[in-house]
């Protein structure tokens, strides 16, 4: 039974596989039973695209061409528990409130909140300049 998608990113696809957690690593297997890689659980990371909890890709330090997805939510919590990186990533990226706010501003309407900040900096300049120094 397959329990995740191995991503090839250099390919652009995935292939199911099946996720072992053994003394040593995350072990991945084909469909088919064959042997593909074991990974370290210390060097095993968390690339989270969204905030939703249990969902983002891992990767390994050593192999920049997979990213492992995981959408068996039991399996999911087993490997968080045995990789410190990855729970370091998911818990980080979910304790900051404004953060997660602010990545949710889309790119134009950053742009006008900052011009908006910069208009009133000036004016507010403006009226302490005249009340400082009145003609």
């Amino acid at each position: 039974m397959t329990n995740a998608i191995l991503f090839n990113k250099m390919r652009g696809s995935g292939r199911e596989v099946t996720i072992n957690l053994i003394d040593s690593g995350i072990e991945i297997v084909s469909s088919a039973g064959e042997h593909i890689a074991v990974w370290p659980y210390q060097v095993v990371d968390l690339i989270k695209e969204s905030e939703i909890a249990r969902e983002g890709a891992f990767v390994a330090d050593h192999d920049q061409i997979h990213l492992l997805q995981i959408f068996d939510a039991a399996l999911w919590d087993r490997v968080m528990e045995r990789t410190p990186r990855a729970r370091a990533t998911e818990q980080g990226s979910s304790n900051i409130a404004w953060w997660r706010i602010w990545r949710g501003v889309p790119d134009n309407l950053t742009g006008i909140i900052l011009l908006g900040a910069v208009v009133f900096l000036i004016g507010a300049a403006r009226e302490a300049y005249l009340w400082l120094f009145p003609s």
